[in-house]
């Protein structure tokens, strides 16, 4: 039995040691203990804690070396450097403009979780479920069902991650598409500022990049990748290196690696290339509100490698990019997230009357102002600009939205005030009666006095015609690219041919297509940056031990231990993302969910348990990679050892 137990014991250091970075709660119901080993009540772990966030800017002597270079600097491309440097890499990040951020500094909505903090304090119901079908009714029934599992099961890791560097993501929208809030941002700071989602995000983790020693992630900013480097020799023809321009000398250069993630990000401005070849006739003439680094370069080289491209005709249109005033036939907008109409704003056309459900599917929202409005008449030589829609905002849905934001928008002159709904309708020329009738009926729908004719259940606020009013015009503006390179579930990018794995090869973020299928989800781009380049940098950097559970039974099943399980939601999202597999495959890709164990030992076994323990502790002293503080405590009155990460 000693002997069992000593195998028990280092087969679970074993799973420490290879699932670090894990923090758990204290949680523990001591009546149900008996011969068991409970999973309680817990938060899923972020991989990094934030009380160890300092610590990990310490020079690690134990640096594997292993060599990754990740193209791209947007959200996925810096969480995949951060994640590879912490396992020992040493990480260079390629990217061709000036600074890091890309797209993902552009993000304005939010990024959704199933489980959040401020969810929970909140009492907002979800399920796994729910997220999921709204993701794949957004999709079009077009999503790899096994990366939107994924997302979603490791959504709360990703908040967690997130929230490890110092970011407080607590207010919450329902977007459009949604069931249930579950779109998560920043608060106003103490002096009412804001900073918009996606800047936030990512500045914070590029100042953490920056501090760390540049023997850790090494940034060439100014170097465009060219193309990949392939082992010809090899018959497996794995990529072992880039070969970028190096923009500021037009010198070509090559770097080598063990492992290539590539985080490039979409086409959305690569208007003559993939949008001219891909998209539709209406979508080749829109405006978009992406950078002028959207244009899919890793994708043209990704086919000379003979990588799979899915999807590369859905090509998501915004229905509310913002229209300046002033320069109104800009090809670049910018975006009027998500978030606007979440917090209670209303679309109506030229004659001030209401025409679609504003929290209805993106693709829904903008065709509908397609059929219901007009292009935009310039006073200029009768220049006809962009077909537009008008979003109205009260004093309460700028509240709701965030005061400080809407002032920026304000002081662009996006938004104009007036009055009341007398005075707008009378200068933007609307029909009177009918804009009011909209405020009015908009009012009674949210007091369940009257059925939304647009179906809408959703009210965030009431409007009154007499109150003062916001009006913006907006346009739909080319937005996202779902289309992108294959991957598995893994992260690894697929070869057309035979659809398996290229050696060496990683993607993530918008460069990938599969997971939104058709159409995006609001909310879930940012989401997909974090989880799947998480994912990328696990397997990039060779972490991934594999666990049998059936080994583990088994184990259990000789030392007379009885698992009995509490599955609390986040352990059951863990098992339909296949992160726990009831077909015992290898746990792949991140860290098990391992809530505090709890093993009941009987009285002759405690002596054998102390020698274990002992050795746990001294492994997990050697292990600078370990920053967790682990507990372990023996109860001599009903001896149990309890192993604690926090």
């Amino acid at each position: 039995m000693a002997s069992s137990l000593q195998f028990f014991l280092s087969a679970l250091i074993a799973i420490f040691l290879a699932l670090i970075f894990v923090r758990l709660f204290d949680n523990f119901d001591n009546n149900q203990m008996e011969n068991q080993i409970e999973f309680n009540s817990i938060n899923e772990p972020s991989l990094i804690p934030a009380l160890s966030r300092q610590q990990q800017k310490l020079e690690n002597k134990n640096l594997n070396r292993h060599k990754v270079i990740v193209v791209g600097g947007g959200l996925a491309g810096m969480v995949a450097a951060v994640t590879a440097s912490e396992q020992g890499a040493f990480v260079t990040i390629i990217d061709k403009e000036r600074s890091l951020g890309g797209n993902s500094a552009k993000a304005s909505s939010g990024i959704n979780s199933l489980e959040s903090s401020i969810k929970t304090e909140l009492g907002i119901s979800d399920s796994f479920q729910s997220f999921y079908q709204d993701t794949i009714n957004s999709g079009h029934g077009l999503c790899n069902t096994e990366l939107v599992e994924q997302l979603i099961g490791l959504s709360g890791s990703a908040i967690d991650f997130l929230e490890s560097f110092g970011l407080k993501l607590t207010t919450l929208s329902q977007c459009g598409g949604h069931t249930y809030p579950r779109t998560h941002r920043g608060k106003p700071g103490k002096d009412g500022s804001i900073k918009n989602v996606g800047w936030e995000i990512t500045s914070t983790i590029d100042n953490f990049i920056r501090s760390l020693s540049s023997n850790r992630i090494e940034i060439r900013n100014k170097a465009k990748l060219e193309s990949l480097i392939i082992d010809q020799l090899n018959s497996s023809l794995p990529v072992i290196g880039i070969r970028y321009l190096n923009l500021e000398t037009q010198q070509i250069e090559e770097l080598h690696a063990d492992s290539i993630i590539l985080a490039t990000g979409g086409y959305s401005r690569d208007s003559n290339g993939f949008i001219k070849e891909f998209g539709n006739e209406y979508v080749q003439n829109l405006p978009t509100t992406n950078g002028p680094w959207a244009t899919g370069d890793a994708l043209r080289i990704l086919t000379e490698v003979g990588a799979e491209l899915i999807l590369m005709d859905k090509i998501q249109v915004h229905p509310t990019g913002l229209v300046d005033p002033k320069d109104p036939l800009n090809p670049t907008k910018f975006l009027g997230p998500e978030a606007l109409r979440a917090s209670g704003g209303i679309l109506v056309n030229q004659i001030g009357k209401r025409f679609v459900n504003e929290l209805g599917l993106r693709d829904s929202v903008t065709n509908a102002i397609f059929n219901n409005c007009i292009p935009m008449k310039l006073n200029e030589e009768n220049k006809i600009g962009n077909v537009i829609s008008y979003l109205v905002m009260n004093s309460a849905s700028v509240q709701l939205f965030q005061a400080p934001v809407f002032e920026f928008y304000k002081k662009r002159g996006f938004f104009v005030e007036y009055t009341n709904a007398r005075d707008l309708a009378e200068k933007l020329g609307f029909e009177i009666s009918t804009f009011q009738n909209v405020l009015i009926n908009y009012t009674l729908a949210k007091e369940n006095k009257i059925k939304d004719e647009f179906s809408k259940t959703v009210f965030p606020v009431a409007f009154s015609i007499e109150e003062p009013l916001f009006i913006g015009m907006v346009t739909p503006s080319i937005h996202y690219t779902m289309g992108g390179v294959a991957i598995d579930k893994n992260a690894k990018v697929l070869r057309k041919s035979n659809l398996q794995p290229i050696p060496n090869l990683y993607a993530a973020g918008e460069v990938t297509g599969g997971v939104h299928g058709g159409n995006r989800l609001a909310g879930n781009s940012l989401l997909e940056c974090v989880v799947y380049a998480r994912i990328a940098a696990y397997q990039a950097t060779n972490l991934n031990q594999p666990l049998h559970l059936k080994q583990l039974q088994n184990i259990l099943k000789q030392n007379n231990i009885i698992i009995k399980s509490k599955p609390i939601e986040r352990i059951e999202n863990a098992i339909k993302s296949n992160l726990i597999d009831e077909k015992f495959q290898s746990l792949f890709p991140l860290p098990i969910i391992i809530p505090d164990l709890i093993v009941n030992l009987k009285e002759n076994q405690v002596n054998e348990a102390m020698k274990i323990i002992e050795q746990f502790n001294s492994i997990i002293f050697e292990q600078n990679k370990i920053i967790s503080k682990v507990d372990i405590n023996i109860d001599l009155t009903n001896p149990i050892i309890v192993l604690q990460i926090q």
